[in-house]
């Protein structure tokens, strides 16, 4: 009942969940403060967060992204999205036709005579393998490189984000405490001038 579960492993299907929120974070947060389809109530931003990251595992996003950082960041996810879902597709339905032949009575002598030819033999392909690779479940072992490029490529989007918004948070704070700072001394030079007169 649950074989859909099985071609990853229970570390690769938290590590893609994982992903799949951090992607929408950071396109959330480079494309927030330009795009009005990322804006509203604190609900709808949370819910656009996880909507537009999920939605680019079946390619049905719908909302245009501006910036490019945001566009580079879902380019990289795409690439890792559609790896995931090819190397899983291919595991169950191998572990599907795997699951119908050892139902067979007929060719279960041939399975096993062709397990104990393949598994048993000194010089299968599977004896230069990590022995934390294991051929019918798709694991972060196997997977470490795609996240390490996408964790890498968002991050990297992020950080030039903040940074170009740096010059726009300080000007923004300097004519915030400029304005405080010319209205107290306004304020300073009224009263000095109303005590002076009286």
């Amino acid at each position: 009942m649950w074989i859909f579960l099985q071609p990853l492993s229970g570390g690769m299907w938290i590590t893609t969940t994982v992903f799949f929120v951090f992607t929408g974070f950071v396109v959330w947060l480079i494309e927030r403060s330009i795009n009005n389809e990322f804006q509203g109530s604190p609900w709808e931003q949370v819910g656009m967060i996880f909507w537009y990251s999920f939605s680019t595992l079946v390619f049905a996003y719908k909302e245009k992204l501006l910036s490019n950082l945001s566009k580079f960041v879902v380019i990289i996810w795409m690439f890792a999205v559609l790896v995931i879902t090819s190397s899983y597709t291919a595991t169950l339905a191998s572990m599907l036709t795997v699951q119908r032949i050892q139902l067979s009575s007929r060719e279960e002598k041939k399975l096993q005579m062709m397990e104990e030819k393949w598994f048993n033999n000194d010089e299968t392909i599977f004896t230069n393998q990590d022995s934390r690779s294991n051929p019918s479940r798709l694991n972060l072992h196997s997977f470490r490189g795609l996240f390490l490029v996408t964790g890498m490529s968002s991050t990297s989007a992020l950080l030039v984000c903040l940074y170009l918004k740096r010059p726009a948070i300080t000007i923004s704070n300097f004519k915030f405490r400029l304005n405080s700072t010319i209205g107290s001394v306004k304020l300073l030079l009224q009263c000095s001038k109303t005590s002076y007169h009286t």
